[in-house]
């Protein structure tokens, strides 16, 4: 819900900030380091470059932190 949309908009934000010239496929493969040790796969990628387009804003950005938090890594099952 609400808190983790504000979560993701803070490391959007916090992405923006200390990432400030990097491009859309740098940042993606600084998010997938981070989140899941690994790049992303060609078609990860493509995907990504469609939600960041050619200049990502905190709001893209958070877009993206989403589509990977939905992956089933982080799905938790009991």
């Amino acid at each position: 819900g609400q808190i983790l949309a504000n979560q993701l908009t803070q490391g959007a934000n916090y992405l923006k900030k200390t990432h400030p010239k990097a491009t859309s496929d740098e940042l993606v493969d600084n998010i997938y380091q981070q989140a899941l040790c690994r790049k992303a796969t060609p078609e990860e990628l493509a995907v990504a470059r469609e939600i960041l387009g050619t200049s990502p804003t905190p709001e893209s950005l958070a877009d993206l932190l989403w589509t990977l938090l939905m992956l089933p890594e982080f799905a938790l099952i009991r």
